[in-house]
């Protein structure tokens, strides 16, 4: 893997694991439900979301640039 991709990588987890912290939480933290499922649920399955599925782009992206063939 590149450095430029462990560098995004970085980045990208820093971003999301700000949004999992007091400020950002606590906005979603309400007695709100969608389809019945608390809001804060919701949020937190989308930034979990977001972190795993970005980080496979970043990986997969990142192995195809190193020339492996992959």
């Amino acid at each position: 893997m590149s450095k430029k991709a462990v560098t995004y990588l970085v980045v990208v987890f820093i971003a999301l694991a700000l949004l999992l912290h007091y400020p950002f939480l606590a906005i979603v933290n309400k007695p709100l439900f969608i389809a019945g499922v608390p809001i804060f649920l919701i949020y937190l399955t989308i930034v979990w979301s977001l972190l795993v599925a970005i980080g496979f782009l970043i990986i997969r992206k990142g192995n195809s640039d190193d020339g492996h063939g992959h």
